[in-house]
């Protein structure tokens, strides 16, 4: 099918807007004395989520500050640019992107984050099912061992210099079997340090390389920051948390509406979504739409984010572990009404497009 450049540009640099459940703004900056993230051009609803979070959570006023803050949004944000390509190399990230979602059947291990994450085979870090045949039970069980890992993280308990060859021994060994499949085995020499402040590019003349093409990357040397990386991991943690309550990510027992997203009293989850069998423009529309004035309080987004802020903060401060606590708050709000549930379109399916 011939597509014309300006096409496969608008579609590229407009991505992030289109593949991203509860819209995502990496161009949105801070405002200290609104206390919100603000951009004229998109509403920046994972980041505003996490704000109200930390603001509500039970947590020192030491912890409400701007550092703070900035830092686990840079956590939120991880999830969808885990190699930070996007704020400077819009383009490059959307192609690529692109490129992993044609290949979804064969992205793994093999390939890097940034075409694993939306459409390969780690999309447990959106409340999603990795790929169609994944039934809810394995999906739950990425989620957890991701959930248990940034937790430990965030708490201070797997330092953020361990590398991930010795992580596993932080983890339950339900989540360090899972761990050690989807990052020991690729990155063993890597930290949580170096994981979540990786900043890499394309390597010069990949953009020409044609769709479907894995390219080479050139990271940036950083400097690492454990107090940095335990907020960041925190981050990434609420941004898992957040997704699984748009409805285009998780179809919940009270959340079945299409176009919204109910935040409040959701319920169990019925089935998982996945990305590859999904039209990325109706998936959008879920990111926008969402009912935080819900009857009830059950299963509320901003209260289970504030629980795990509160959790892995008073960890990191007195050194009492809570895990347990935090694995209590997973497997309540992570309930599944059938483990043998297979994902779909949980109705954001493709349209057939008419051509004339």
């Amino acid at each position: 099918m011939r597509v014309s450049i300006y096409a496969l540009f608008t579609t590229f640099v407009t991505t992030p807007a289109i593949a991203i459940a509860f819209s995502i703004n990496q161009s949105s900056t801070y405002n200290n004395q609104s206390e919100q993230y603000t951009d004229s051009t998109r509403a920046p609803l994972h980041e505003n989520f996490t704000v109200l979070a930390i603001k509500s959570s039970n947590i020192q006023t030491t912890y409400k500050t701007e550092k703070f803050i900035t830092e686990t949004v840079s956590g939120v944000r991880w999830n969808d640019d885990p190699l930070n390509m996007a704020p400077n190399h819009p383009i490059s990230w959307g192609l690529h992107f692109e490129t992993g979602c044609l290949n979804h059947k064969k992205v793994g291990t093999q390939w890097d984050l940034s075409y694993r994450t939306h459409c390969g085979d780690i999309q447990f870090l959106h409340s999603m099912a990795s790929n169609e045949n994944e039934i809810a039970k394995d999906t739950i069980t990425a989620m957890k061992m991701w959930f248990e890992f940034t937790y430990k993280v965030s708490s201070g308990e797997i330092p953020a210099f361990t590398p991930f060859s010795k992580v596993g021994k932080y983890l339950s060994l339900s989540s360090s079997e899972q761990f050690n499949a989807f990052f020991t085995k690729p990155y063993p020499d890597w930290t949580p340090a170096g994981l979540f402040k990786k900043e890499c590019y394309r390597k010069g003349g990949n953009l020409l390389k044609p769709l479907g093409s894995r390219t080479t990357l050139v990271c940036k040397k950083q400097i690492y920051s454990s107090t940095e990386t335990q907020n960041r991991a925190l981050g990434s943690a609420l941004h898992m948390i957040e997704d699984s309550f748009s409805s285009s990510h998780v179809m919940r027992e009270n959340n079945k509406e299409y176009g919204i997203s109910h935040t409040n009293n959701a319920g169990r989850i019925v089935k998982f979504g996945n990305y590859n069998l999904q039209d990325g423009f109706r998936h959008a529309e879920a990111d926008k739409n969402y009912d935080s004035e819900a009857e009830g309080r059950n299963n509320n987004m901003i209260q289970i984010a504030g629980q795990f802020i509160a959790l892995a903060l008073s960890e990191r401060q007195d050194k009492v572990n809570r895990w347990s606590d935090a694995e209590v708050l997973f497997n309540e709000n992570f309930e599944t009404t059938d483990e043998n549930a297979k994902p779909d379109s949980i109705g954001y399916e493709h349209k057939q497009i008419i051509h004339h």
